[in-house]
């Protein structure tokens, strides 16, 4: 999914990641890459292959694919930062292979979408309407 909407091909060309998408049966995420999680609850959606961009919070630099069409978000980050600090990381899904069944609980969190670019949410709730 990532790899479809990025099309400098930066992220096929990472080391591992090519063989990762071709092999099914693969639990070799390749290291560096982290995947996050979130509810969206936005009428929008958004689509970036590849971003980077300082948040006003902060002094460093975020680098991630983001795809989110409501009711879910995914950031694929390339350095292990969260675009938001309550991101739920799924990265641990590289273990599961085809057909494996597990229970899991999910805690991520609720983000509105604000405007195109990456990384920018108008608010946050936990999934029962708390704010964040």
């Amino acid at each position: 999914m990532f790899a479809s909407a990025e099309s400098t091909e930066l992220l096929l060309r990472r080391p591992g990641y090519k063989e990762y998408l071709l092999d099914p049966a693969s639990t070799s995420f390749p290291n560096g890459l982290n995947i996050y999680l979130y509810y969206s609850v936005s009428s929008t959606f958004r689509v970036h292959g590849w971003s980077a961009f300082v948040p006003s919070d902060s002094d460093k630099a975020i680098s991630c694919s983001e795809i989110a069409f409501r009711p879910l978000g995914l950031i694929l980050s390339y350095d292990g930062v969260k675009p938001h600090p309550k991101m739920e990381d799924i990265t641990y899904f590289k273990d599961f292979v085809p057909d494996d069944e597990s229970e899991i609980a999910l805690d991520p969190p609720v983000l509105g979408l604000a405007g195109a670019d990456p990384g920018l949410y108008k608010y946050a709730f936990t999934k029962t309407g708390e704010p964040l």
